[in-house]
């Protein structure tokens, strides 16, 4: 299945014909930027975003922030708009009442970890956090969205993708400008491994903290098993990398939209596909959350965790929060 970040990769006949769309959002995005007075809270905010669409690794160094928060005693809440969740107004997420399809995937999984909140509005979801006890605030996805006075901005880019073939939605996966999207960052994290970084990055003069995801799911056990692995995220080689970097065979893939809701159909085929052919299904942490909990027994997940080079961002989150 042909995906947009594969049309993305390079400039061809079809990025290039969508050039005068991609002028048109660059002037809405200054619009945007332009007319919109942040509102300041009373407590630390924190933001984590990136400059492209797709996953880049914006959840889990979340939920690292949000962990870390917690070893130091720090009570959080983080807020993010819920993507593809029915529920449309400020709620704090309960994981054993809600479902990914009422306040979407990434809400669910940060739920798990801490105190989250859906909100349209990062503000008024600030708001009642505050309200709710929360000493420090993480916004998930929000460094195109200027309604909140961030204290950290933090950029995330995927080391492999970087940024594709530089082009601004719809032409390429470009959320903003890179230059005028790293000059509003406070530090930039670099997730997998690279050779090279792109000279935006290198010029920023920006901190630069580097992790890798590794697996936190003991994948020895599945050495000796054939696995079908499906998955709907935003960079589901990043996914699929991970087991086959781990010895793990995978003998069927299969990827799904970003934030895909699962049918029942789609379950129930997939797992006679595994009989069928003695394979074992393996999923990641944030699809299972939208898989019924009937089939989870039947369905492997790859839980994965940050390892970082150095002690560098901690040391960053110490002396730009705690210590200040």
């Amino acid at each position: 299945m042909l995906r947009l970040n594969d049309i993305w990769n390079t400039k061809n006949f079809i990025t290039y014909a969508l050039y005068p769309i991609s002028y048109l959002y660059r002037i809405i995005i200054r619009i945007r930027f332009i007319s919109t007075r942040p509102k300041k809270v009373s407590i630390p905010v924190i933001s984590v975003g990136n400059l492209s669409v797709g996953g880049t690794g914006k959840t889990p160094i979340v939920r690292y922030i949000v962990n870390f928060f917690q070893e130091h005693g720090v009570e959080t809440a983080t807020i993010l708009r819920g993507y593809k969740g029915k529920i449309k107004h400020t709620i704090k997420v309960d994981s054993s009442i809600h479902k990914a399809e009422d306040v979407g995937d990434e809400a669910i999984l940060h739920s798990i970890d801490g105190n989250t909140w859906v909100s349209p509005n990062r503000y008024l979801g600030a708001q009642e956090a505050i309200k709710d006890g929360a000493e420090v605030i993480i916004l998930d996805d929000a460094h195109q969205n200027f309604s909140l006075q961030k204290d950290i901005s933090l950029i995330v880019v995927d080391a492999t993708e970087m940024f594709a073939n530089e082009c601004l939605l719809p032409s390429g996966p470009l959320r903003e400008d890179i230059k005028s999207g790293l000059r509003r960052a406070d530090g930039i994290i670099i997730c997998g491994k690279s050779e090279a970084l792109h000279s935006e990055i290198i010029n920023s003069n920006k901190p630069i903290f580097y992790n890798q995801f590794i697996p936190e799911t003991n994948l020895e056990k599945f050495k000796n098993f054939n696995m079908y692995a499906f998955c709907g995220i935003g960079n589901p080689r990043r996914f699929f990398k991970t087991l086959e970097d781990n010895g793990v065979k995978v003998v069927k893939k299969k990827i799904f939209q970003d934030h895909h809701t699962y049918k029942d159909t789609e379950i129930d085929n997939m797992l006679k596909a595994s009989s069928k052919l003695n394979l074992v299904a393996i999923t990641t942490e944030k699809d299972i959350t939208k898989i019924k909990k009937e089939y989870h027994e039947k369905i492997s997940v790859l839980k994965i965790k940050l390892e970082w080079r150095n002690n560098e961002f901690r040391k960053f989150l110490i002396n730009n929060i705690l210590n200040r």
